[in-house]
């Protein structure tokens, strides 16, 4: 039995942006990491389980496992990582496979960079269609050259460009691996660092189905401009304009919503093509002011763009997905793209609030949404360490929020932005607690999910992002406590991704942007 098919699935697009510490960390006085408790025992007890699950299953555990524990236990996690890239192949042809293969890929560059870059160029070729927004390799090939590059430098060269060529011919050209190696190249050898470049060139020039080249060529193109001569950069951009104008960029099953925030005001787009139109304007104008202003007069979205060109701020990208076969009234797809611009608002308040917490708070009370209010809230408070009573009230107004809440998940995201804040803010009290609350919840909820739902896999629960969050920030607090609970979970699967978040929490390296709160201890 399949799942029921929704009349909308949004999918929110959130800036790359750096992830700031918290103004505050925890005193290493007052949290301990447990001297008896090894993270290669939990790794180990997670394997075991792994055994007793189907192939689908363990696939997904397996991976949650290597990544990123590769890092930290290269000789425990290589066999593992080289059967989880056995396994895939027990995975339907399509997506799965394909993503499975390049997250072992990816452990492996921790562990030997040599075979990384070898299942690398074996992970089998993505077939781009509607649904496949990116080729995912390159998600694998950004760990792997950047780290070839550093060990092996210009006499790896040809390798990187041979896989990246690979790449190119098979599905999408790595632009985003590349841009590391091309600026190595450039402090050694500028002619070559240009002719790689000429040849990303090419690649984007031949087109593509993957729906988010586009943004990755914009990226490239940004990163290695300091590189090009002015008169070098017309060719990039001529391509780029020709692809965003010669296709709309409209589909009928989905609908785009682009804000783009400046110093100067606010531009909105309803068309991801001419958004990107506007993004790459600075750098047309660099080459040719006049062709700029053509093509904002060609195109009324740029012109009241233009009028808030200055610094840009922040961005919000919201695509709402519509299903063919249960079309959404207006008033739905109106409530599904406030909704993810709603929950876009919430990684903004977590990147703003240490710089800027009153403007992490004016953000948290846009939010209509009461849940997501809640948790814009609590993580708005992270930024007033120096206004306590301030942060406090604004993380009971969140702990009171959720009484009202219906929904498990949404009391999960809930329990982790106080928890993480209250830590950041040293109240631990609180912190312990929104975990304890937290996790019991998350284990009662998770098993009343998998009793309605027989068909679905663990790792398809809607708070397992959430648990795995608690479970962290948990063992940070409490380690020989949370450990013990997570040890005490009665459903195999659950408990297994629960041991790979403490084993993670035992290390050295923090894990994820929501982890900024432990930063320094």
């Amino acid at each position: 039995m399949a799942r029921p098919r929704a009349a909308l699935l949004i999918f929110v697009l959130i800036m790359s942006l750096p992830v700031f510490p918290q103004k505050n960390s925890t005193p290493e006085k007052e949290i301990k990491t447990s001297q008896y408790v090894s993270s290669e025992r939990l790794l180990q007890r997670s394997y075991l389980l792994s055994k007793e699950l189907p192939s689908e299953e363990r696939v997904w555990l397996l991976t949650e496992l290597i990544m990123p524990s590769a890092k930290w236990h290269p000789s425990l996690m290589r066999p593992w990582t080289e059967e989880v890239f056995r396994l895939a192949l027990q995975l339907s042809p399509g997506y799965d496979r394909v993503v499975t293969q390049k997250n072992a890929a990816t452990a492996m560059g921790w562990i030997d960079i040599q075979r990384a870059l070898q299942m690398l160029n074996q992970c089998e070729a993505p077939s781009p269609t509607d649904s496949d927004a990116e080729d995912v390799r390159d998600v694998a090939a950004r760990t792997i050259f950047t780290r070839y590059w550093q060990t092996d430098g210009m006499s790896g060269l040809a390798k990187i460009q041979r896989t990246a060529d690979h790449l190119g011919d098979t599905g999408e050209y790595p632009f985003g691996a590349m841009v590391p190696v091309i600026q190595g190249v450039s402090a050694k050898d500028p002619a070559k660092s240009s002719a790689l470049i000429s040849e990303a060139v090419t690649f984007y020039q031949r087109g593509t189905k993957f729906e988010m080249t586009n943004y990755a060529f914009v990226d490239f193109l940004k990163k290695v401009k300091p590189l090009m001569p002015l008169s070098a950069r017309r060719q990039p951009l001529e391509a780029l304009v020709k692809a965003l104008t010669s296709d709309s960029g409209e589909k009928n099953d989905r609908q785009w919503t682009i804000r783009v925030y400046t110093d100067k005001g606010v531009a909105e787009f309803r068309n991801q093509n001419v958004a990107l139109l506007f993004d790459i304007l600075p750098m047309i104008r660099e080459v040719d002011p006049d062709w700029a202003q053509r093509l904002i007069e060609q195109h009324a979205d740029l012109s009241q763009g233009d009028a808030a060109r200055g610094k840009i701020l922040d961005e919000e990208k919201v695509v709402v997905y519509k299903n063919p076969d249960n079309s959404p009234s207006a008033a739905e797809l109106a409530s599904a793209e406030q909704w993810g611009l709603e929950t876009s608002r919430l990684s903004q308040i977590q990147q703003t609030a240490a710089k800027d917490p009153n403007q992490a708070l004016t953000l948290a009370m846009s939010i209509a949404d009461p849940a997501r209010h809640a948790m814009g809230m609590a993580y708005a408070a992270a930024g007033f360490g120096d206004r306590p009573d301030q942060a406090l009230q604004m993380l009971s107004q969140s702990q009171q929020s959720l009484a009202a809440m219906k929904k498990s998940g949404e009391k999960l995201d809930t329990y982790v932005a106080i928890a993480e804040s209250a830590t950041s803010l040293h109240d631990l009290a609180l912190a312990r607690d929104a975990v304890e609350k937290g996790l019991d919840l998350g284990e009662q909820a998770y098993e009343e999910s998998r009793k309605e739902h027989l068909e679905w896999h663990g790792y398809e629960w809607d708070g397992q992002d959430a648990m795995q969050k608690l479970t962290e920030i948990g063992t940070r607090l409490d380690p020989t406590h949370v450990i013990g609970r997570v040890q005490a979970i009665r459903d195999h699967t659950l408990q297994g991704y629960m041991l790979v978040s403490a084993a993670r929490a035992l290390d050295e390296d923090k894990v994820g942007g929501w982890s900024s709160a432990f930063k320094g201890l």
